[in-house]
């Protein structure tokens, strides 16, 4: 296979197919408040099909560049009383992220996503003549 200067080759085969990521968007729990994106997640349910054509370039740029969109992160943190407890005290709240679901479904990235991201640095620090390496600690 010819190399053009500035490009890469990455296998995608632990990304997914389009079945994997419309399955994804089917598993959007129904009655969650939306993100800052406003998109339902009844959405999720509607139209995956069409959903999947939109997100997976997304997914592909996440999974390859380790690269997430803006859109994506983030979200509404709001404070939640548990239903016990002194309502002075902090204890009787919890936290809750209110996020975008496209993000959520897309950060459902494969195992593999440490892999992609640690191949990425190496590329990169190789392109720029540095001479770097990754250690792997495993508990055990």
């Amino acid at each position: 296979m010819e190399t053009f200067p500035g490009t890469f080759h990455a296998a995608t085969a632990g990304i997914g197919s389009l079945t994997d990521l419309e399955i994804a968007f089917r598993r959007v729990k129904k009655g969650k408040a939306q993100g800052q994106d406003h998109i339902p997640p009844e959405a999720c349910h509607v139209c995956p099909t069409l959903l999947v054509k939109q997100y997976y370039n997304a997914l592909m740029k996440l999974v390859l560049h380790g690269q997430e969109s803006l859109h994506h992160k983030g979200g509404f943190l709001i404070s939640a009383r548990k239903g016990r407890g002194p309502t002075t005290d902090p204890a009787a709240y919890r936290s809750f992220l209110i996020s975008s679901h496209m993000g959520k479904v897309l950060r459902r990235a494969p195992v593999t996503l440490g892999l992609h991201e640690a191949r990425a640095f190496l590329r990169g620090a190789q392109m720029q003549g540095l001479s770097v390496g990754l250690l792997n600690i495993a508990d055990g």
